[in-house]
């Protein structure tokens, strides 16, 4: 009740108050307020009581707004019992969804059991015996390298194992800024931003830039961390075939009719505010990556730029598995396709793969990376990454452009296993010459995709109990919701001898017969 009595009776006191005002303004403070009613100009009475009818009406619907609603607090108001009831019936979630159990437990039906007790580096031990490592991302050969465990265990004496905050909350130290200057410079890009993990990279620089509303064209031959930033962006996604630029392109030029459609429509009147779909509030965006972590070929990077440049959007391409193995200076599809950097709005990499240290990074200019800095969720709300690790991607950094030869052996190594995992019997090679990222797949699939997995466990088995190289299954997530066939997994290392990659071959083509045939 006192608040109905404030509101109601407020421009009764507020109009008074008004007329008394201009009283005193009068040439005639004598006269009584009627004649100065009548005696004032028509304009300003009017302006007066425009001013009165206002504040009635923003009292009443106040009044009305506030007003208290039984029906809603009786809702609100539940007793001790209802409370209990509703308790009772109510079920939490598993943190562990049982359909993802089974999917783990069927995967790892026939996959064999190993435990790594060494270094993962060229060759590795598992349970007691020594393998030939063609499993890992070691394209380099950087993993147990003498200089960048040197660089570690100085940077370990000098700051410590952890950084002991996020970059913005005293987790920055010198090697971070030094090694984001050097990322640039080796990326000719204006600036850079890093990471502390590199799956957390592309999932937080997707949601930084594209919101609701906002469209993404997406290859629908993904990886998993950019499956992850799409979900994030909570934008319209729209996929097109893996590299089919003829399906995208159909994509983009439908759109273009649309957009043209919706602009053409008049508003009905000009309060009328566009939704967040309407073409004059939506950005649009194609997200790519260089070199395909599911299927080891390239993005056509010269057409996708063409198709930006007729239809106008932005492109963000991940480089995690491209960068220090694709171009003649390991600088990527770009470097490789002599594509210029400024056509890419965004490149998104990692420090995990051919740098063998941890982390990931963003680079491009100026504008666009600083926003990442208030924005990027793995870059605000994590630890930054630790000095140690930074120090020795900054050493990698180095050797990358002190021996440019490395290129040469990855490219010579991966075509040369190429050729030999062609001839394979009962298996498909997916992948280029060029790239040492391969996938081996069964060349007449069943109709289940549980049924070609374990024969493919099957295959990498073998070769593990009989062999002395160790290969792996491609694995999947269980939320992974673009999955590619499942795949052997051949990860080719730039010091690979000869000798020892037509043994690993060989080894590989005797497990296949074995199994498949």
């Amino acid at each position: 009740m006192p608040r109905f009595s404030k509101t109601i009776f407020l421009p009764f006191v507020v109009f008074p108050i008004l007329i008394a005002t201009h009283g005193f303004q009068s040439k005639n403070p004598n006269a009584s307020w009627v004649e100065h009613i009548l005696g004032t100009s028509w304009m300003h009475f009017l302006l007066e009581i425009s001013l009165t009818l206002y504040i009635i009406y923003v009292s009443i619907h106040k009044m009305k707004r506030n007003s208290p609603n039984p029906l809603k607090e009786s809702l609100e108001q539940l007793t001790e019992k209802e409370k209990e009831n509703l308790i009772k019936e109510w079920t939490p979630e598993p943190l562990v969804p049982a359909s993802f159990v089974q999917d783990i437990e069927m995967n790892e039906a026939h996959r064999p059991k190993v435990v790594c007790e060494s270094k993962i580096a060229k060759y590795v031990s598992c349970n007691g015996r020594q393998y030939l490592n063609m499993s890992s991302y070691n394209f380099l050969n950087f993993v147990g390298n003498a200089q960048l465990e040197e660089t570690a265990k100085r940077t370990i004496r000098k700051y410590g194992v952890g950084s002991c905050g996020p970059r913005g909350f005293y987790g920055t130290v010198d090697v971070h800024l030094e090694l984001e200057e050097k990322i640039a410079k080796f990326m000719q890009c204006e600036e850079a931003i890093l990471y502390s993990y590199g799956t957390a990279t592309i999932s937080s620089a997707i949601p930084a830039y594209s919101k609701r509303g906002d469209l993404i064209f997406v290859d629908d031959g993904v990886n998993f961390s950019i499956q992850q930033g799409l979900v994030v962006s909570r934008s319209n996604l729209k996929y097109f075939r893996h590299n089919d630029v003829k399906h995208l392109e159909s994509l983009l030029e439908a759109l273009r009719l649309q957009d043209q459609i919706a602009l053409s429509r008049p508003r009905r009147h000009f309060l009328e505010k566009d939704d967040v779909d309407h073409p004059s509030k939506r950005r649009v965006f194609l997200v790519v990556e260089g070199l395909y972590a599911n299927y080891g070929d390239l993005c056509p990077l010269p057409q996708l730029v063409a198709l930006k440049k007729k239809y106008k959007f932005r492109i963000f391409l991940d480089e995690t598995f491209s960068i220090g193995v694709i171009g003649r200076t390991g600088r990527g599809v770009t470097e490789h396709f002599d594509v210029a950097r400024d056509d890419i709005d965004l490149y998104t990499g990692s420090l995990e793969n051919a740098l063998g240290s941890t982390g990931g990074f963003c680079c491009g200019s100026t504008f666009v990376i600083d926003h990442q800095r208030l924005s990027g969720l793995g870059y605000c709300f994590s630890a930054s990454l630790p000095p140690l690790l930074a120090a020795a991607a900054s050493t990698a950094l180095d050797l990358v452009q002190e021996r440019p030869e490395l290129f040469d052996q990855l490219r010579a190594n991966s075509e040369y296993m190429h050729k030999e995992l062609s001839r394979l019997p009962g298996l498909s090679l997916h992948g280029l010459p060029g790239s040492p990222l391969k996938h081996l797949r069964l060349a007449v699939p069943s109709e289940s995709r549980q049924q070609d997995a374990d024969l493919l466990n099957r295959v990498v088995n073998h070769v593990y109990t009989n062999g002395s190289t160790l290969f792996i299954t491609a694995k999947y997530a269980p939320a992974e919701t673009l999955l590619p066939q499942p795949s052997i997994r051949v990860a080719v290392n730039a010091e690979l001898t000869q000798s020892e990659m037509t043994s690993a071959v060989q080894e590989i083509a005797s497990a296949a017969k074995e199994v498949l045939l």
